[in-house]
């Protein structure tokens, strides 16, 4: 039970204490200097019993001592009451046993009390009549209905209240998981964006510079040859056509240089920029969201760039859905080829389940996949993870305009 919670249940049994008092004391007036002392003694018991409940040990013990204190105190305030108001005491007494005490020593505490109460019934009854049993049942009967029904009330009060903190409690972690969550989805998209951005323009620069080296350096062989060629053509033609044959090959060979520099922009560029996106993506997600992964690849793939997109984009909700659904701690990751197609692994070490429910994500992602002649399967068991595969075939799909739709 939270503090506030407890300072409210304090302050109404206290209440109940004070108005009870003042009930009593107004109807018997002639015992005020009898009552008030034994009220005074019975809110201290009950604070001191307040201040020892919240320390262990010996104080806890002691603290079921005084309860039988406050039972005594209760026993006497009755015995000079004539208005019979404070036999409420009794019934104040076990509702505040039962909110702060253990059930078996609330179910002791509450027949204690019942038994206290019974006995200044009894003691009121043969002290104006001759103690008939028959006359005296019905009372003891009912009033031991009224006090197992109180009982119960308050047990149960008090479990639904508890269980309700309890939730209120499981849901605001949760909130505060799936915000923290959130967030580091929300820096892994910010920190992906700038990466695709720093790697495509490494790329650039990468290739710019491999043109300016291989080219520039051919160029500068053939600028030579052409030159000794130029020297040599009227004194020895021989080696003249030997120099014109070599610069020929240098501008064969940087022609051939200049091709592959394409291609790699043209062709390659999906698997210079896939792998060191993915690789981004995954040294983000173990900085931000504290779990293992495991990527291997075939350094030789072919992935057309919608292809690239669509893994890409299956791995980044794979991750996702692992740790926010999953709780999992670790996955192993593959991009390999087999003969004509692409097989594409995802595997984690999460809760799993027994049924998958195909939500909007995993949705979009099976019909993108199946867009381009994929197709993605799924497979989990309770404590066994999930497991994902896509195989995805080598080279270009034609997208008609149902494909279309569904990719994009």
């Amino acid at each position: 039970m939270d503090k506030k919670s407890h300072i409210l249940l304090t302050a109404i049994i206290y209440l109940c204490l004070v108005l009870t008092f003042i009930t009593t004391l107004s109807g018997n007036p002639d015992q005020a200097f009898k009552l008030l002392p034994l009220f005074l003694l019975l809110i201290l018991s009950f604070y001191l019993r307040r201040i020892f409940l919240e320390r262990t040990g010996f104080y806890q013990v002691l603290a079921r001592l005084i309860f039988i204190v406050d039972v005594l105190l209760v026993y006497f305030i009755s015995m000079l009451d004539m208005s019979k108001v404070s036999e409420l005491y009794f019934y104040v007494l076990m509702i505040d046993a039962i909110l702060w005490y253990p059930l078996r020593f609330s179910i002791l505490t509450g027949f204690v009390t019942y038994l206290a109460y019974l006995f200044v019934r009894f003691a009121r009854y043969i002290k104006w009549n001759v103690f008939d049993f028959d006359y005296f049942a019905p009372s003891l009967y009912d009033n031991a209905l009224y006090f197992i029904l109180i009982f119960l009330i308050v047990y149960i009060a008090k479990k639904q209240f508890i269980q309700s903190q309890i939730l209120a409690s499981t849901m605001s972690q949760l909130e505060a998981r799936t915000q923290t969550l959130q967030e580091t989805n929300l820096k892994l998209k910010e920190s992906l964006k700038e990466l695709e951005k720093m790697t495509a323009i490494n790329e650039r620069n990468r290739i710019a510079r491999e043109i300016h080296d291989t080219v520039g350096h051919t160029l500068t062989t053939v600028l030579i040859e052409i030159e000794a060629g130029k020297r040599l053509i009227n004194k020895n033609n021989t080696l003249a056509a030997e120099k014109l044959e070599l610069a020929q090959s240098q501008v064969r060979k940087g022609l051939e240089s200049i091709r592959q520099s394409v291609r790699a922009l043209k062709e390659g560029d999906d698997i210079l920029s896939l792998i060191p996106a993915i690789e981004s993506l995954i040294r983000e997600t173990k900085t931000h969201a504290d779990v293992k992964i495991d990527f291997t690849y075939d350094s030789d793939l072919a992935i057309s760039e919608a292809q690239g997109k669509v893994l890409f984009s299956a791995l980044q909700e794979g991750l996702t859905n692992g740790i926010r659904h999953g709780q999992c701690t670790a996955f192993t990751f593959s991009l390999k080829n087999r003969k004509d197609h692409i097989l594409f692994q995802l595997k984690d070490n999460g809760l799993g389940c027994e049924h998958i429910n195909f939500g909007f994500g995993l949705t979009a992602m099976k019909e993108r996949v199946q867009a381009l002649g994929g197709d993605l399967s799924i497979r989990s068991d309770v404590n066994q993870g999930f497991e994902l595969t896509i195989m995805m075939p080598v080279g270009e799909v034609e997208l008609n305009e149902e494909n279309q739709n569904a990719y994009c």
